[in-house]
């Protein structure tokens, strides 16, 4: 487990220094891996389902690569986020772009949640997904560029990035 089980935190503050040292981390970067990242659900700002497939598409791809799949709970989060499987990728907004990425990666039942920019979460139905995702998971580290959003009813701490000391994360 990279974030201790139990853990749904939240840093605010987070700007792009911070998530290349985040990625690094965790082996996404070029950088020495710190972490093992068996188990791991990243949701990094600017990771999108191929723009060419249709949502249906994508999850037929993404349930063929992941070991461990649940069919029920991704049809549960796309209800909750208005996802339908004829959509096409290039043709929804960023917020549900990445709505997308966060219900497929919560599909593979991850033991540890990552999302950057969660500020981008900007729609009512993506917010909700994401607030469900981060309750749901076994541990969660989710940052935001800015301050953090009024509702953080999901998060056990809250905590500047630029205090967060990586090497923190078991």
């Amino acid at each position: 487990m990279i974030v201790a089980a139990g853990s749904r935190v939240a840093l605010t503050g987070a700007d792009a220094a911070f998530h290349a040292r985040l990625r690094a981390a965790f082996g996404l970067a070029p950088a020495s891996r710190e972490l093992d990242p068996r188990g791991l659900a990243y949701c990094g700002a600017e990771y999108r389902v191929y723009p060419f497939m249709r949502i249906a598409d994508a999850v037929r791809f993404f349930s063929a690569v992941h070991e461990r799949w649940d069919a029920d709970r991704l049809a549960s989060d796309f209800a909750l986020a208005g996802l339908d499987g004829t959509f096409e990728v290039r043709r929804m907004k960023r917020a549900y772009q990445r709505t997308l990425v966060l219900a497929l990666s919560a599909a593979s039942l991850p033991s540890t949640l990552v999302v950057e920019n969660a500020e981008q979460f900007d729609e009512p139905p993506a917010r909700a997904l994401l607030a469900r995702a981060v309750e749901r998971a076994p541990a969660a580290l989710v940052t935001f560029e800015g301050d953090a959003p009024d509702d953080l009813a999901a998060y056990t701490s809250v905590a500047p990035a630029a205090t967060f000391d990586l090497r923190a994360l078991s």
